[in-house]
């Protein structure tokens, strides 16, 4: 591949000369190519309107199916990062408002972000929702690790959209940041804590969850089941990084637990109610600084053991000496009970229009991906930035199926501001993509779905086959 270890050793090296040669033009280097030491930090009332580009790319996952061969994995065939998400407890709760505790592992709170510590160490944690003012854009995390980027709808308005078409209302003064999902859920920011806001309020009709805070830390939670207020209290150590020790409820009192490896800065297992263990390993500072803290392995409850590997990809971007670095899934080794056993490699490509990524499966089977992306020429359409264009599935040199997209946009803008994929592409406006067509190829035979007749919530009203 054309980005391996020689190919980027020698354009860093053009790229150091260069730097030496033009130390003024190191104040453009794309932010996202080094780890963030800083996070641009604007309070919504303030008049600058300072762009983050690096807060739309590298895209939405919104519009591209992850993927994932084990539970509790996700890994976004675009950029490689890989998500593991576990639901550590599940209460019923009164008018479909059910209780739950969600852990995540998301790459990307290492590899996009500036580095946080939160309260299951790097990369881990356990939320009820998250907001954080950026210039123009709302970084939006919720309960469930899902993620997304807001865009305010014009300047001076209060109201901040995401091309899932949520909602944020920023009031002015003191009040809090109110989000408004599209199944009618509503979560109040009403915490505030070292320029971000926490969720203490989530509300489905006439029901809610409320969350109380100190600092950072989550202290407790309270809901309603059958009428009956029940609280879920979380609990810290007292020593070191102080990340959170266990989660208790009800009466008996029941429990989960979680600890930490010898540094203190990585989640090392979560023991559930029943005893089921998981057990994780993390990359270390003093073993690859590139991939540090990022995942190593995964030991289930049963036995079964999951190893990843990531490496760096490098995409040229705009000109020879602008480089896109990203530290993406390179492969995944899998053992042991109640698992697909076997090896997976992922790989990264640029080619004349598009970018590529082939997995090569346990079997020998490849899927390669194609996305509007750095290899292509955008036109007044970068809202197609990191949509899939086709899906082609090889087993050796015989044809399975492929997958075919095609995409539009909704005519009205989300928002008069620009959406700008640096040194890519850029749109006057920013607008939501719709998916117009899915074409199959099996064999010798096509099938064509169609969609049209789009509502302003971006869904085809009319299906034709």
């Amino acid at each position: 591949m054309w980005c391996s270890e020689l190919r980027f050793s020698i354009v860093i090296i053009i790229w150091s000369v260069f730097l030496v040669i033009n130390p003024a033009y190191a104040d453009d280097i794309d932010s996202s190519a080094r780890i963030k030491k800083e996070s641009i930090e604007e309070s919504v009332s303030s008049s600058k309107e300072t762009p983050n580009d690096d807060m739309v790319d590298p895209g939405q996952i919104t519009f591209r199916d992850p993927i994932g061969d084990t539970a509790h994995e996700f890994i976004d065939p675009y950029t490689g990062s890989l998500d593991r998400t576990y639901t550590d407890l599940h209460l019923p709760g009164d008018g479909g408002l059910d209780f739950k505790i969600i852990r995540t592992f998301k790459s990307t709170r290492i590899t996009d972000t500036a580095l946080e510590d939160r309260n299951l160490g790097y990369a881990w944690q356990i939320t009820f929702g998250k907001l954080k003012v950026n210039g123009r854009y709302l970084a939006i995390e919720l309960y469930d690790g899902t993620t997304s980027t807001a865009v305010r709808e014009k300047a001076g308005s209060p109201y901040y959209y995401s091309k899932d078409l949520w909602r944020v209302y920023m009031p002015p003064g003191n009040n809090p940041p109110v989000l408004q999902l599209t199944d009618g859920i509503t979560i109040t920011f009403g915490h505030r804590y070292s320029g971000d806001y926490f969720a203490t309020e989530i509300r489905k009709n006439n029901d809610t969850i409320v969350i109380a805070y100190n600092g950072r830390n989550i202290q407790y939670v309270r809901y309603k089941n059958d009428g009956v207020t029940k609280t879920v209290n979380f609990n810290y150590y007292t020593t070191g990084r102080k990340h959170l020790q266990s989660i208790t409820w009800g009466s008996p009192k029941r429990q989960i637990t979680y600890s930490y490896n010898a540094d203190d800065t990585n989640l090392e297992s979560a023991v559930l109610p029943g005893g089921d263990t998981w057990q994780y390993t993390h990359k270390m500072r003093g073993q690859s600084f590139n991939y540090a803290l990022l995942l190593d392995t995964v030991t289930t409850p049963w036995g079964g053991h999951i190893d990843y590997e990531f490496g760096i990809v490098t995409k040229p971007a705009g000109d020879p000496f602008t480089v896109k670095l990203m530290k993406a899934l390179f492969s995944k080794e899998v053992s042991g009970r109640k698992l697909a056993n076997g090896v997976w490699n992922y790989s990264y490509d640029i080619e004349n229009g598009y970018d590529t990524t082939t997995i090569t499966d346990s079997d020998n089977r490849t899927t390669t991906y194609r996305f509007y992306g750095y290899g292509s020429s955008f036109s007044e359409d970068c809202y197609k930035y990191s949509l899939p264009i086709s899906k082609v599935v090889m087993n050796g040199n015989t044809h399975e199926i492929t997958t075919k997209y095609e995409w539009d946009r909704l005519p009205e803008s989300l928002s008069t501001y620009p959406y700008r994929v640096q040194h890519v592409c850029s749109d006057i406006d920013t607008y939501v993509p719709i998916k117009t067509s899915e074409k199959i190829i099996r064999g010798n035979k096509e099938y064509l779905t169609l969609y049209s007749d789009f509502d302003t919530y971006g869904q085809p009203q009319t299906i034709t086959e």
